[in-house]
């Protein structure tokens, strides 16, 4: 496989990869253990398939589908350990968006769960994660009735410090699991229309739903840049060979020349050696003739001479 042949081939690959990435898109959780995370994705999805209990369950990323191409992921609850929180940060820089999810039984956002925010927008960029993330406030079914004030109270400071780190308002959703799942088992058709509406989760999946077109056009948008830095990347590379094969190719006639020039002098020179040769050979035959007619003379002279 030639060299160009080789880059041609790394950038289709890399296209089809960036096909794949323009359609997927990636709804992923975070927030502490034990916050209802993956009680909330269970109801979006509208069944069961993310284990549940009041001890820690999700050790990894789980990754399951809501439509085509449209998926949940449940992560790890941050701070569990070194290794979950990597396994959930991982995810994120691929998060369309993010739900973090806070119980508010406990009160405010903890000072921890202000950092993991505060991480998440540094990984993504403050003004992305602002338009990409919702908080959503679990365990709702408490805070109804007389007790709706209290989570009045609560929600103040949070979206107030929410603001303070994200410099701007975000989306926040009151959900609750139990009254989705009275919903599910309810037989009266009146009740069921209440709990859902009281539960949160047809509004937060609406949310999601009106949202998965702008996501995957962002999808596209980004992988139409990355396609351009490498198309360029492969130009420039291509560019590089074409000049290194024309140098080559220069070298190799300059050597040829050199070669030619040197058959030629080496030609040239024998024939002015064999010019020379003639000369001295010519030079020779005459200095013979002469001493022939000089022998010749004295031939003669001698025999006058004694004869």
């Amino acid at each position: 496989m030639s060299k160009v042949q080789k880059i041609m081939g790394d950038v289709e690959k890399q296209r089809q990869e960036m096909l794949k990435k323009c359609d997927d898109i990636y709804i992923v959780n975070a927030g502490r253990m034990n916050h209802g995370k993956s009680s909330l994705f269970n109801a979006l999805l509208g069944h069961k398939v993310y284990k549940v209990a009041d001890v820690r369950q999700t050790t990894e990323n789980q990754k399951e589908l809501y439509k085509d191409h449209i998926y949940f992921i449940d992560t790890p609850g941050l701070d569990a350990n070194m290794a979950d929180d990597e396994a959930a940060y991982s995810i994120y820089k691929q998060a369309n968006f993010i739900i973090y999810v806070h119980n508010p039984r406990i009160g405010e956002l903890h000072k921890k769960e202000l950092n993991h925010i505060k991480h998440l927008a540094e990984i993504l960029t403050p003004e992305y994660f602002q338009s990409h993330f919702a908080m959503v406030m679990t365990f709702s079914e408490e805070f109804l009735g007389k007790n709706k004030d209290k989570l009045d109270e609560i929600l103040v400071p949070v979206r107030a410090s929410l603001q303070d780190i994200l410099g701007g308002d975000v989306q926040i959703f009151c959900i609750s699991n139990k009254l989705y799942d009275q919903a599910c088992d309810a037989s009266d058709s009146r009740k069921q229309k209440v709990f859902l509406e009281k539960s949160g989760i047809l509004a937060l999946r609406e949310f999601i739903d009106e949202h998965l077109p702008i996501w995957q056009q962002e999808n596209v948008a980004l992988q139409e840049k990355h396609f351009a830095n490498l198309r360029k990347d492969a130009l420039i590379q291509l560019e590089e060979l074409r000049k290194q094969a024309e140098d080559e190719q220069k070298q190799h006639q300059e050597k040829s020349k050199e070669r030619k020039q040197r058959v030629k002098t080496g030609f040239t020179n024998a024939i002015a050696r064999i010019q020379q040769y003639t000369t001295r050979l010519n030079e020779e035959k005459n200095t013979v003739n002469n001493l022939k007619k000089s022998l010749s003379k004295l031939r003669e002279k001698h025999k006058r001479e004694y004869y």
